[in-house]
C-alpha cells in the first residue's frame, strides 16, 4: 500500500487559552514626500489567545483589529482587519505594521484587538497622537526601536527605504539583550542648514525623581538631504537594570542645537557585575537548565545534535561521554540565549517539544528517534512539504521519499530524500540518496533499493534503468528525480 502524508503527525496542539489577551502597541509618526503618515505597530504575545487546529499539526490564531482615529470627538479614520499568525506547531509571538496617511493636527487613537476563538479575550488601548511635520523647519521623526533590521529586496509591512525593521515591542530589552538598534529620519536638512552636520545620539538614564544622566554617546556627520536616514545600533551590554531615554539631537558644525527627538525604554540586566565564574555557575541559579536533572540534560544535548555544525557536534560529544553537568547546563543556556535572547527558556521548551515528538514518532529501538535517519532529517531542516511511504513493493524493502518544495538550507528548490527499511525491523529506516546539497548521495540507489530484483523472471536486468513493472513503483513516486 503506497501512502501519501502531507504532514507528520506529531499529536495535538496544546492550545492557550488564557483571561487576558497580552499585546504591544507602539507608533511612529513620519514626513512622507507627500503626505504624511502614522505607522502603527502590533505585536501579540501567542500564549495569551486561542488557536485553531489546522490539522494533526499545525494551528493558527486569529485576531480582529480596530484602529480608530479621533478628531474632537468625530471619527476621522476607521480601519477594520483581521490579522492571522502563521502557521504554528506551538503557540508563537505574531506582528502586524498597518500604516496611515494623516493631516497634520491632534488626534485620539485607539486600538481594539479582539480575538476570533475566545470572543471575550481582548485588547484595547487609547493614544494621543499629534501630527505636526508642516513648513520648511528641520524637522525630526518618531524613533522606531527595533528587535532586527536587515537589507532586503522583498516587499513586506515591514520593509522601508530597502530594509526589513522588525519593532521592539514593549520597549523592553531584558537581561540577554547587547545591542540597541534603532531606525530614524531627519527632513529639511538640505534647507535649513544646507551643509554637513552633525547628529548626536545618547542614553540617559532616568532616576525615581525624574532626573536624567547622559551614560553613553556618540556622533555622526551627515550631508544634507531631504530625507536624512539613521539606522544605527548601539552596545547595552554595560548598561544597568533601569529606565532610560534615548535621545538624538541634529547640531550644526559649530555644535548649536536645532533639533531634538527621544523615545524611553527599560534596561533588565543582572548579569552586568557578575564574573565568569558567577555566570556559569551562581548566575545561572535562577535558569531554566538548573532545573533539569541529569538524564534532561543528556536528552536535551542530545537532541541538539542536528542542530549544529560538526566543531559543535564533536563537543556534544564530549559533553555527554564525560557527563559534566555544569558544563552541559552553560552549554544548553549559551545556545538558547542565541536563539531567544530575551526568553531562552521559551526557545528551550519551542524546540524540545518538537525534538520530544519526533523521538515518539521516529523512535525503533535503537537509540533515540531524533537520532535515526528521519528524525535527524526532520530536526535539522524541518517538516517535509510532502511524503510518500511504500510499504507493499513486492521487489523492494518498505521506503519513504521525503520532498522539500523549498530548501532554504541549500537555496535549492525541489529537494528529495530517500529512506528504506532494508532490515524489516520496526521503524528501522536509513538514508539511501538525497538530492540536497551535503547529503549522502547515492546514483545507483535504484539499484540498492532493488538489489534483491535486479533480475526479472526471465533473467534480464532490470536495475536503475528498467522502467516500472509490477511492483516496482519508484518511477511514478519519484517521477521528477
Amino acid at each position: 500500500m503506497k501512502q501519501r502524508i502531507l504532514i507528520l503527525c506529531f499529536g495535538l496542539l496544546s492550545v492557550s487559552m488564557l483571561d487576558a489577551m497580552d499585546a504591544s502597541v507602539t507608533y511612529g509618526r513620519f514626513k512622507g514626500p507627500d503626505q504624511n503618515y502614522i505607522e502603527v505597530y502590533l505585536n501579540i504575545i501567542g500564549e495569551t489567545v486561542g488557536w485553531e487546529l489546522l490539522d494533526s499539526t499545525h494551528a493558527q490564531a486569529t485576531v480582529d483589529i480596530a484602529v480608530i482615529f479621533r478628531k474632537n470627538g468625530e471619527i476621522i479614520k476607521f480601519d477594520r482587519v483581521q490579522l492571522h499568525s502563521p502557521k504554528a506547531t506551538h503557540p508563537i509571538d505574531f506582528q502586524d505594521l498597518k500604516r496611515y496617511l494623516l493631516p497634520d493636527g491632534n488626534y485620539e487613537m485607539e486600538v481594539i484587538i479582539e480575538d476570533k476563538i475566545n470572543e471575550e479575550n481582548h485588547f484595547s488601548e487609547r493614544f494621543p497622537v499629534e501630527m505636526n511635520f508642516s513648513g520648511p523647519a528641520l524637522l525630526q521623526s518618531d524613533i522606531q526601536l527595533l528587535q532586527a533590521f536587515g537589507q532586503t529586496t522583498e516587499s513586506t509591512p515591514f520593509t522601508k527605504n530597502g530594509y526589513f525593521l522588525l519593532p521592539l515591542p514593549f520597549n523592553f530589552y531584558g537581561k540577554y539583550a547587547d545591542k540597541l538598534m534603532y531606525y530614524h529620519e531627519i527632513y529639511n536638512a538640505d534647507r535649513v542648514i544646507g551643509e554637513d552636520f552633525v547628529v548626536s545620539y545618547s542614553i540617559e538614564r532616568i532616576n525615581g525623581q525624574g532626573q536624567s544622566e547622559t551614560v553613553l554617546i556618540g556622533h555622526k556627520r551627515r550631508s544634507p538631504e531631504a530625507v536624512n536616514v539613521l539606522l544605527l545600533q548601539m552596545d547595552i551590554k554595560e548598561l544597568a537594570s533601569g529606565n532610560y531615554r534615548l535621545v538624538i539631537e541634529v547640531r550644526n558644525r559649530v555644535q548649536e542645537l536645532l533639533s531634538r527627538q527621544s523615545v524611553d525604554f527599560t534596561r533588565a540586566n543582572p548579569f552586568l557585575n557578575a564574573n565568569p565564574e558567577e555566570i556559569s555557575s551562581t548566575g545561572l541559579e535562577d535558569e531554566f537548565v538548573m532545573n533539569l536533572s541529569a538524564e534532561e540534560l543528556e536528552y536535551s544535548i542530545r537532541a541538539l545534535t542536528p542542530k549544529v555544525d560538526d566543531t559543535d557536534g564533536i563537543l556534544l560529544n564530549e559533553l555527554v561521554k564525560n557527563k559534566d553537568l555544569d558544563a552541559q547546563r552553560l552549554y544548553l543556556f549559551s545556545y538558547y540565549v542565541r536563539i531567544n535572547p530575551n526568553k531562552p527558556e521559551l526557545a528551550y521548551e519551542e524546540y524540545m517539544q518538537v525534538a520530544r515528538a519526533v523521538d515518539q514518532t521516529f523512535y525503533s529501538g535503537l537509540g533515540h528517534g531524533f537520532e535515526s535517519d528521519r528524525g535527524y532529517t526532520y530536526l535539522k531542516y524541518g517538516a517535509p512539504d510532502d511524503i510518500v511511504s511504500e510499504m507493499n513493493d513486492p521487489v523492494a524493502p518498505p521506503y519513504e521519499v521525503w520532498s522539500y518544495y523549498h530548501f532554504p538550507a541549500t537555496a535549492q528548490n525541489n529537494v528529495k530524500f530517500i529512506f528504506y527499511n532494508a532490515s524489516l525491523a520496526s521503524g528501522d529506516y536509513r538514508l539511501l540518496h538525497s538530492t540536497a546539497t551535503g547529503e549522502v548521495s547515492n546514483p545507483n540507489w535504484q539499484d540498492v533499493l532493488y538489489q534483491d530484483a535486479n533480475q526479472n523472471p526471465f533473467g534480464e536486468s532490470q536495475g536503475a534503468g528498467g522502467s516500472d513493472g509490477f511492483g516496482r513503483r519508484t518511477r511514478s513516486n519519484i517521477s521528477d528525480w
